[in-house]
């Protein structure tokens, strides 16, 4: 006998092929994934459709942006994953999640920058950004005091900002340090931090 999880996913994803359904209110985790969406239905980020949900899994489609939608977002959403989509710019309804999110997955998308409004995800504690396009970080991103582990491998950055090699230093540093992956990059990880350094 399939497990309730089991049901909501299928129920999800025919929500997906056919949009004018609802989703079940009860639905705490989602996964729409390796579908070739190109879009989503905006109930999917409202929290008065989906007051449950924590987790929203959407790796492997073909998304360039996500709805926005007037209605609060789902104030439980601590992990939302588009790794392997075509994302080029953070999506606006990725921002509204500030108050929520702890986990999010943008590997292998076409991001050649990050907004700085990423700053907004206070709470965020895992951002994975490997395999894009990205040439720079924003320095936004050591204001982020949660944040313990920023992959940015398999990008063209030449450079990483000071501020970030700084974290988990002096008064006021989180209680974990950054772990920084900056493999695989347009320039070798000590010749970043040195030139960071320099700046």
């Amino acid at each position: 006998r399939p497990s309730r999880r089991c049901r909501l996913e299928a129920e999800a994803r025919a929500l997906a092929l056919a949009p004018p359904a609802l989703p079940p209110r009860g639905l705490r985790a989602c996964t729409l994934a390796n579908l070739r969406l190109a879009s989503l239905p905006p109930a999917l980020l409202d929290g008065s459709q989906l007051p449950a949900l924590c987790q929203l899994h959407l790796s492997g489609n073909a998304l360039t942006d996500l709805p926005v939608t007037g209605a609060a977002p789902p104030e439980r959403l601590a992990v939302l994953d588009l790794s392997r989509n075509r994302l080029a710019a953070l999506p606006l309804a990725v921002l509204k999640l500030g108050k929520s999110l702890r986990r999010l997955g943008l590997r292998a998308n076409a991001l050649a920058r990050l907004s700085e409004g990423v700053a907004a995800l206070r709470h965020l504690e895992v951002l994975d950004i490997s395999a894009n396009q990205l040439r720079a970080l924003p320095l936004e991103l050591a204001a982020l005091r949660r944040l313990r582990h920023l992959d940015a491998r398999d990008n063209e950055l030449a450079r990483v900002p000071w501020g970030l090699l700084q974290r988990g230093e002096g008064p006021g540093a989180p209680a974990a340090p950054l772990t920084l992956r900056i493999e695989e990059n347009a320039a070798p990880p000590h010749v970043m931090r040195l030139r960071a350094r320099l700046a």
